[in-house]
């Protein structure tokens, strides 16, 4: 599967009231949420979500997270191993690198 470069997305930590936006290029791999399987190039260092909804996930260090109501087009800076099926309802889900 080919990448597809994300250029100048801005970036703000997700649920930060102290964060700063600033600008990062990214190469981006669409993701199919699965419970049990690791990204197929290894751990992202953050996802961006082109429709609304929850992301859950698994972090390297096997923290599970959910993330809800994340808007549409935001970049989340997290490292994530799995995003998984189970209570993910957002769409067009990239895993950055």
């Amino acid at each position: 599967m080919a990448y597809q470069k994300f250029k100048n997305l801005p970036v703000t930590a997700y649920g930060g009231l102290n964060a700063k936006p600033s600008t990062q290029d990214y190469d981006g791999l669409p993701v199919t949420p699965t419970d049990a399987t690791n990204l197929p190039n290894g751990i992202a260092r953050g996802l961006y979500c082109t429709g609304t909804g929850n992301i859950a996930g698994t972090t390297p260090s096997g923290a599970t997270f959910v993330l809800t109501s994340v808007p549409v087009n935001t970049v989340v800076p997290i490292d994530v191993l799995i995003v998984a099926n189970t209570s993910t309802t957002a769409t067009g889900i990239f895993a950055l690198y």
